[in-house]
């Protein structure tokens, strides 16, 4: 009989679903946002700049500022999507060092929380391992879990979704900071996620920009992984 890990306890899907909940009124927000300055760049573009049209030398101040409210909106998208995104990475690997027990010498066993001592020698958190890869041997080795973590799509595409949260959060996005490793990962990534990934040219630097449906994409990723996760259950 499988014994089960944590997600029964704490309705982790669930909150996964208020968070996609939330993605949707971010991208709301952004679209209202976008268009709102569309429409006032839009009615400063339809007049001439100029003496003739305005009586003055130069554009009004408030035309020069809709342009430059417009400019700084266009990071907008990015920027939120990013934050979220990373929050995300946060909230997935704080879920899966609570199965460990590394936060609360705790683990989570048939919907009850059990007070119990885990071996955990084998993960120090002094080695330079990701949170991610300790989490994975203390599951696998230390809680004996039966996921198949070397034979699952769903944990590949999450250490490519690290790798970009590690650009953004090291690099701030830039990928001339990043090992040619590491590139790779992202350029693979782009080619094959055009519709929700892309890289652009910043003044010479080959940057990341999230499209919409990447954070929702990477709910559904992790969402699947967990539940997968939790179903294997535990060696006896």
């Amino acid at each position: 009989m499988n014994s089960y890990l944590f997600l029964s306890a704490f309705d982790i899907l669930e909150q996964l679903d208020i968070f996609s909940l939330y993605v949707d009124d971010v991208e709301e927000f952004i679209e209202s946002q976008t268009k709102k300055y569309e429409r006032i760049v839009e009615s400063y573009d339809q007049v001439e700049w100029g003496k003739d049209a305005w009586g003055l030398e130069e554009p009004p101040a408030d035309g020069i500022e809709a342009y430059q409210r417009f400019e700084i909106f266009e990071n907008y998208p990015g920027l939120l999507r990013s934050s979220l995104f990373v929050w995300l990475c946060t909230f997935l690997e704080d879920t899966l060092m609570k199965a460990c027990g590394l936060y609360t010498g705790t683990h989570y066993s048939n919907s009850e929380i059990k007070e119990e001592s885990l071996p955990l020698t084998s993960v120090k958190f002094s080695d330079k391992s990701s949170m991610l890869d300790k989490a994975k041997k203390c599951l696998s080795e230390n809680l004996r879990s039966k996921y198949q973590f070397g034979a699952s799509k769903e944990w590949a595409s999450i250490k490519q979704y690290q790798v970009i949260r590690n650009c953004l959060v090291h690099a701030g996005g830039n990928l001339g900071h990043l090992r040619k490793k590491d590139r790779g990962v992202i350029e693979s990534f782009a080619e094959h996620n055009p519709e929700i990934f892309s890289l652009f040219d910043n003044k010479g630097s080959i940057e990341i920009f999230l499209e919409k449906g990447f954070c929702e994409s990477y709910i559904v990723l992790i969402s699947k992984f967990l539940e997968d996760l939790n179903n294997a259950g535990m060696s006896a």
